[in-house]
């Protein structure tokens, strides 16, 4: 089987406070499944971002 990725940044506003985008709901609807959630930082234990990671079938 084959796929397709996507890949979307999200800003993190401190600890425990991520903004999440009203678009999983979305995604998920589209057939986009979540695979992996990575913290970004910009250094000294900071997370500035969080990429999250989707795919689907081709």
């Amino acid at each position: 089987m084959k796929w397709e990725y996507k890949i979307e940044s999200v800003a993190s506003k401190g600890l425990l406070k991520l903004s999440v985008n009203p678009d999983l709901d979305k995604w998920g609807e589209e057939g986009w499944e979540l695979v992996a959630v990575l913290p970004m930082g910009a250094g000294f234990g900071t997370t500035t971002n969080v990429l999250f990671i989707f795919k689907r079938p081709k």
